[in-house]
């Protein structure tokens, strides 16, 4: 549970026991064994045990339908998985979650798919790439060509 103390936040257990020492302006619940945790206007990410899976150092961090999160620094947005590990720095300008363990990642116009596990099976040289989730494909347009289909795999 959350507990404040001297105006700063951590967590304790059942046991009244701190978990989480109270150092933070602001924590958020738990989700999937991580908490988003605000110091000095910077947000990370700690686990139940108080350590730092993400350290406070991002303008936001989005939690993904999947578990994963958006990490968000110097306006452009990054991926880390659920157990908070950095897969993507961020380099995008924008990543959309699919909720099928993959995200389409934006930048400069371009647009890709990269995984939650780390991996990039559609490169970013698309002008457009949209996921039929009925099919599990992809369409993907580059320039001047007409869409082809791409399984994303």
């Amino acid at each position: 549970a959350p507990i404040r103390i001297r105006g700063k936040w951590g967590f304790i257990d059942k046991r009244e026991t701190i978990k989480v020492q109270p150092k933070y302006d602001s924590v958020l619940a738990f989700r999937n064994g991580l908490s988003t945790v605000v110091k000095s206007g910077l947000y990370g990410l700690v686990d139940r045990d108080g350590n730092v899976e993400l350290a406070p150092e991002y303008e936001s961090i989005i939690p993904l339908e999947n578990g994963g999160f958006v990490i968000v620094r110097d306006g452009k947005k990054g991926l880390a998985n659920q157990h908070g590990r950095s897969l993507f720095w961020p380099r995008f300008d924008e990543v959309y979650d699919l909720d099928n363990g993959s995200v389409i990642v934006e930048r400069n116009h371009h647009f890709g798919l990269m995984g939650l596990d780390g991996s990039s099976p559609i490169p970013m040289i698309y002008n457009a790439l949209i996921y039929d989730p009925f099919r599990q494909l992809y369409l993907a347009e580059l320039p001047g060509e007409p869409f082809e289909v791409k399984s994303g795999n």
